[in-house]
């Protein structure tokens, strides 16, 4: 008699991961950047950065 093998999927979904500057998700597809150990959308992170170079200047 044969038995039956057991299927098992390995999740591969992950926990959401949202933008610190915008507060919006970030999809699994988009680029991102880690600084500090936040995460930011890229477009977010060079405002950010560019904001905190004016500030500095100042």
């Amino acid at each position: 008699m044969k038995t039956a093998k057991a299927k098992t999927a390995a999740p591969s979904i992950s926990q959401p991961v949202w933008c610190q500057r915008c507060c919006i998700r970030i999809a699994p597809y988009d680029l991102r950047t880690v600084y500090q150990g936040r995460d930011y959308h890229r477009d977010c992170f060079v405002k950010l950065s560019q904001e905190n170079g004016k500030a500095r200047k100042n």
